[in-house]
């Protein structure tokens, strides 16, 4: 009896399985860079983020998304849906977060957007 008609569907099938889940951690791996990129823009900023009102500078605004990450990391594939999910709004309240840089305030989505556009132009 030969064993290779016998094993080779089992090894098409693993084949396909590892580079379909190689595929899954490449696309987090990236997704992880992206976010990791992003809270370092916001901590070294320098600008003011106004969440509920109330302004915060750009670590605490940092230290607050990250925490918001860390619940929330599982629904997160990559840099849109951090913005989305994460860096744009209250999740308690629905208002927007604002950003304060020299001077000119905007939204911090809009904000993140520009530079994770910029930021995957060069990556």
């Amino acid at each position: 009896m030969k064993l290779w008609p016998k094993i080779k569907p089992f090894l098409f099938s693993l084949t396909v399985t590892f580079a379909l889940f190689s595929g899954v951690a490449q696309a987090s791996a990236s997704g992880d860079q992206e976010v990791d990129h992003l809270l370092a823009y916001v901590a070294d900023s320098g600008c003011v983020f106004i969440r509920n009102g109330e302004e915060h500078p750009a670590v605490t605004a940092r230290e607050h998304m990250e925490n918001k990450y860390a619940y929330a990391k599982f629904w997160i594939d990559d840099g849109d849906d951090f913005i989305k999910g994460i860096a744009s709004e209250s999740s308690t309240t629905g208002e927007q977060y604002k950003i304060r840089c020299n001077g000119v305030t905007q939204f911090s989505g809009d904000w993140l957007k520009t530079e994770l556009a910029r930021y995957r132009s060069q990556h």
